[in-house]
Order: C-alpha cells, then structure tokens, then sequence
C-alpha cells in the first residue's frame, strides 16, 4: 500500500463532512460509467439503507456514462433529491483524497465498490466490511471471496446471473437490481443500529485489516527487493 496524504490535508472539507455520521463509501472505480438505468438502481438500494438508517450517510463517487447522464440526474433526484439537498448524501465526480485514506479516517462504516483488485485489497487492509458490485472478469472472484472471508457480501449476485446483453446494440449491462442491493447494504451495515451479525462482520474485517498492516506492506516489498538486487550482485 503506497503512503497517502491524510484527509485533514488533502481535503478538510470532506472530513468535516464525514464526521457528521457513520458513512458508507461507494466508489465503482476508475473506469466505471454508470448508465442511467444502473445510477438508478444504485440509488433505490441507498434509499433501502437510508430508510432503515437514518444516523447514515453515503459519499457517493459517481461517474455517469454521458450519453445518458440527464436520465440518471433525473433519477437521482426523483429517488434521492431530498438527502441530497441536505447533505445526507454527496456525491462527487472525483474523490481529492486517496480513497484508503477516506477508508482508515474511522468514519467509513462500508465500502461499496466493483470488485477490483485495488479497491478490495484497499478496503481490506483499511479493515472495512464490503458490498461489492462485480462487473466483469476479476471481479467476480473478489465478490466471492468477500463472502468466504465473512467480511462483506456480494450486492449483485441474482442481478449478475440474469442480466441481459443486447449484442446489436450494445450498452453495459444492467447488472444491479436495487433491491437486492439495499439488503446487502443492511447486512452489512446493519438492519438497525446494534445488528449482531453485522457488528461480527465488522470485528472479523477489522481484525483481518490489522493482519494485513502488521505484514509489513511496503516496507517488506522494499525489503524483499533490496535483498534480491544483493544477491544478483554476489552471483
């Protein structure tokens, strides 16, 4: 894990925010474009969680595909308009901090993302229980893993196996159905305040995270480098 500026320096703002309430981040990575059908289901599983939870709020990094991003605004603002009025829900088309620095300032409660390797091996060693929202080749297998390791859920599993591909005039997949989302969410984060099975899957993920960050990180990969250039030079 390469070293990352904290958020009191890179964004203060963003953390006066994030210390308002126990907070849920969801980032789908770099390259994601979300389509307005899947901003929308996205946002139906927040409205699960925010019914349920009302001492939780949501930093959302949204990236929306633009041909059809007017769509997507408009369901956001059907489905979530008045969280987002009030700041209960932030959403940004870019993130300043390093998004392991956002997960390690101990306001973060889950970590909603598509299952790549950055995004899991980060959230891991942050020690945050996952949803992870898997969309194509790796990422299936780090939602299965999640589960495996009891340290999060698989938010898309049935939405996955049934979507649809229209080879002739293609567009990503619908691959998330909000309602199996939103209980993926209360699974982890909890139906109320207190949950016992999600208190457990927040322990183990905490205690997975500080066996991470006791191996050593960069620190040993520096090491094991420096050893193997020695021996190269002896030989």
């Amino acid at each position: 894990m390469l070293p990352s500026p904290s958020i009191a320096e890179s964004d203060p703002d963003l953390l006066a925010w994030l210390g308002k309430r126990p907070t849920v981040l969801m980032a789908l990575g770099t390259h994601f474009e979300a389509y307005a059908a899947t901003v929308r289901e996205q946002a139906v599983g927040l409205r699960v969680l925010l019914d349920a939870r009302p001492d939780i709020q949501v930093l959302w990094k949204l990236k929306p595909e633009e041909t059809s991003q007017d769509d997507g605004k408009e369901s956001l603002k059907t489905i979530l308009g008045g969280e987002i009025e009030s700041g209960r829900v932030r959403i940004e088309s870019w993130l300043k901090p390093d998004p392991v620095a956002i997960l390690r300032s101990g306001h973060i409660v889950c970590a909603v993302h598509h299952g790549g390797a950055n995004s899991y091996f980060e959230a891991t060693w942050a020690g945050i229980p996952h949803v992870i929202l898997a969309m194509w080749y790796d990422t299936f297998d780090y939602a299965t893993r999640i589960e495996y390791l009891g340290i999060g859920v698989y938010g898309n599993r049935a939405a996955g196996r049934s979507c649809v591909v229209n080879k002739e005039n293609y567009q990503a997949p619908l691959m998330v159905d909000g309602q199996e989302f939103g209980n993926a969410l209360l699974k982890v984060v909890g139906r109320v305040k207190g949950d016992r099975k999600a208190d457990a899957m927040r322990q183990k993920a905490a205690q997975l995270g500080e066996v991470c960050r006791k191996s050593g990180g960069r620190l040993e990969a520096a090491r094991i480098i420096t050893d193997l250039c020695f021996q190269s030079v002896k030989s």
